[in-house]
């Protein structure tokens, strides 16, 4: 496998906030968000290991010789699910946002998307 890097934007809401998430959509009927992407990249690294998961994000290390212990680590928890979903092979994964922690930019979920993307 060779290394794969995708960039992503974050996103700030402009109006109808978090509607777009389910369940909250269906208690607003016709309810619509707009949203505009920001130059706020994420970015996320992926390369293939001889053994074992290993997912790198701002200092911190989770690794793990099975993809579901991934999944049941709260701090790489995402990852581990999206790796199991897709049946990945040994890998390492870097994920790296220029957007501050909690700032509501939707930075988790632009690193899904690009997790996704290169994982595809």
């Amino acid at each position: 496998m060779p290394k794969i890097r995708v960039t992503t934007r974050c996103r700030v809401d402009l109006a109808g906030g978090t509607l777009d998430i389910w369940p909250i959509g269906l208690l607003h009927p016709g309810a619509q968000t707009v949203n505009v992407a920001i130059d706020l990249p994420v970015r996320v690294e992926l390369s293939a290991r001889a053994q074992g998961y290993l997912v790198r994000q701002d200092g911190e290390r989770h690794e793990a010789a099975l993809v579901a212990d991934l999944a049941r680590d709260p701090g790489s928890a995402l990852v581990g699910l999206a790796l199991e979903a897709l049946d990945a092979p040994f890998c390492e994964i870097v994920l790296e946002s220029a957007s501050p922690r909690g700032a509501g930019l939707g930075a988790s979920s632009a690193l899904a998307v690009a997790l996704l993307a290169a994982l595809e």
